[in-house]
């Protein structure tokens, strides 16, 4: 029985962040040696196929601001580099985009979801937006902000990029809390290692979420001898498809009146019912394994990146 001990993935531990006062125009991006390589935040070029997101024109005043398009491209599950190149840290904007890319695993938490909308409001539309907005939120952006010297130009490249880091950990500290990491045994994991199969018999909560998984299914057994399997993804952009795979599984039920079912993002063998009161299945562990790992299909997820020039 393994402890969960994985190690963690879009955390502090695995993301670089470099602060590079020189990055001023589109231009000094361009050439600059990490360009198509890195994610390059507010440096002067607004290029989001090329992992560059910096402010919209003036004119564009409706648009997302660049932290909501990192937020977006995460959810749908593009892969974005461990290397943020930035040139100024302290904008809420900045904060919150490096508190993103640090904590990948929490994207789908709700309170992530309403931090960014503060933040993106706070960028299109400046201080007068301040009373709009959760008021909770803010304070956990400006409690961020304040880590950070007011003036920060005047620290060096390597002072700011550690004061930026534990700011963005920071409002993950304040935003949310991981749960107890739950023991567990592992039965397979995917060769991209964002897919796993394991036997827990405690509650799983986001243990795998916090570890880097984007999907999960895990069993345990009942008191009466059959097993309960959850399926679980932290979001439909994820190539688990659980709707179809509890579908295959129903059609292995010796028991035709017990269904495998869910919602998108959460499902499981037969469901609480006259028939079966605990939910579970009489199929055995290594032949739901063998189906589970048929349904995961990384080669149809991902988000191809083009580089221009």
């Amino acid at each position: 029985m393994s402890e969960g001990n994985k190690t963690e993935k879009g955390f502090i531990k695995q993301m670089e962040l470099r602060i590079d006062r020189s990055l001023k125009t589109a231009d000094d991006v361009r050439n600059h040696l990490l360009f198509g390589k890195a994610v390059f935040f507010e440096c002067g070029l607004n290029d989001p196929l090329n992992l560059c997101y910096d402010d919209h024109e003036a004119s564009a005043a409706q648009m997302l601001a660049p932290v909501s398009v990192v937020y977006q491209q995460l959810v749908q599950g593009r892969k974005l580099p461990q290397v943020v190149v930035m040139n100024h840290a302290r904008h809420p904007d900045n904060l919150v985009a490096l508190y993103l890319l640090m904590y990948r695993s929490l994207v789908m938490v709700r309170e992530t979801f309403e931090l960014v909308s503060v933040a993106d409001a706070l960028e299109r539309m400046g201080p007068p937006v301040v009373p709009c907005v959760n008021q909770l939120l803010y304070n956990i952006i400006d409690t961020a902000q304040r880590q950070i010297p007011f003036k920060e130009w005047d620290l060096s490249e390597e002072e700011l990029r550690d004061y930026a880091l534990k700011a963005a950990a920071s409002i993950r500290a304040m935003v949310t809390m991981p749960d107890s990491q739950a023991k567990y045994e592992t039965l397979w994991a995917s060769d991209d290692g964002l897919f796993i199969i394991l036997h827990c018999n405690e509650p799983v909560g986001n243990t795998l979420y916090e570890q880097g998984y984007d999907a999960y299914a895990v069993y345990t057994e009942n008191a009466d001898g059959s097993i309960k399997w959850t399926l679980a993804r932290r979001s439909e952009y994820v190539p688990f498809d659980i709707l179809a795979v509890c579908a295959t599984l129903t059609q292995g039920e010796p028991n035709p009146s017990l269904k495998w079912g869910g919602k998108p993002t959460i499902g499981g063998s037969p469901q609480p019912g006259s028939v079966r009161p605990a939910g579970g299945t009489r199929q055995p562990v290594e032949a739901v394994v063998e189906e589970l790992k048929a349904a995961y299909k990384p080669s149809d997820f991902g988000v191809v990146v083009f580089q221009i020039g």
